[in-house]
């Protein structure tokens, strides 16, 4: 019930950005969007005035993502909008072993609300948070620490490709789109053991919790299963001489 509360309040929030966007003609945006708020946007977009729209994360494939009403006919400079904070141990050598947790936890430690951080990518003890650009010097003047470790902070140039997401490769056969059958290939068991996961709430599909075994997975759905990484499911690429056909996806790394 809480939640359905919750969903209410964003819907409604989405839709006085679109109608002030629409008729003032004027740009407007929200903070960073999960891929469930994500989602249910694209399941009230019709409802909504027709005026085009951009979500974007920072990077190419960010999952949490800025959702952009545009009113007026103009190129978004998402620099405006969005800034990348890199933070490093001031020394490795004394370093703790860093995880997204504890950088995540440290910055909502300084009193932000989760909706402006976006992703944070974690890459050789060092970080990449994405957050809006109006709390970046925040951030930078106030972030010291990250659990035992002294860190230093400063401006990252987002126009490079430092923050592409690294992948695995995962290939498998089936003979359906079927949600059970794709995932028994990403974590390489048997259908018959996938059953309990996705009937007790721990599979969501672009954000979305899907718990029929029989759901179809489209080209391009992001697949998250709690406790086993997330996946891009890329599509079909063949058929075996048995008539099973060749998927292909990409596990998040």
């Amino acid at each position: 019930m809480h939640q359905d509360k919750e969903e209410q309040i964003f819907i409604k929030r989405i839709k006085e950005l679109g109608t002030t966007a629409y008729y003032k003609e004027i740009l407007t945006y929200t903070d960073f969007l999960n891929l469930n708020e994500i989602s249910i946007f694209h399941s009230i977009k019709k409802d909504l005035p027709k005026i085009p729209y951009e979500s974007y994360g920072g990077y190419e494939g960010a999952e949490r993502q800025i959702l952009f009403f545009k009113g007026i006919s103009t190129d978004i400079d998402y620099k405006d909008y969005i800034s990348c904070i890199h933070i490093k141990p001031v020394s490795k050598r004394f370093s703790d072993e860093l995880s997204h947790r504890d950088f995540l936890g440290s910055i909502l430690g300084l009193g932000l609300d989760r909706s402006t951080i976006g992703d944070i990518l974690v890459k050789d003890g060092e970080a990449y948070c994405f957050c809006l650009s109006s709390i970046s010097d925040f951030i930078i003047d106030n972030l010291f620490m990250v659990k035992h470790t002294n860190v230093l902070c400063s401006l990252a140039d987002i126009d490079t490709d430092t923050f592409r997401p690294n992948f695995e490769e995962i290939q498998g056969t089936i003979t359906s789109n079927r949600l059970d059958a794709i995932i028994a290939v990403a974590l390489k068991t048997s259908r018959s053991k996938i059953t309990s996961l996705i009937s007790s709430g721990r599979v969501f599909i672009n954000g979305r919790e899907i718990t029929s075994n029989s759901y179809v997975v489209k080209d391009d759905d992001i697949i998250s299963i709690r406790g086993h990484g997330k996946f891009i499911y890329k599509g079909q690429d063949g058929i075996t001489r048995k008539g099973r056909l060749r998927v292909l996806l990409l596990k998040y790394s």
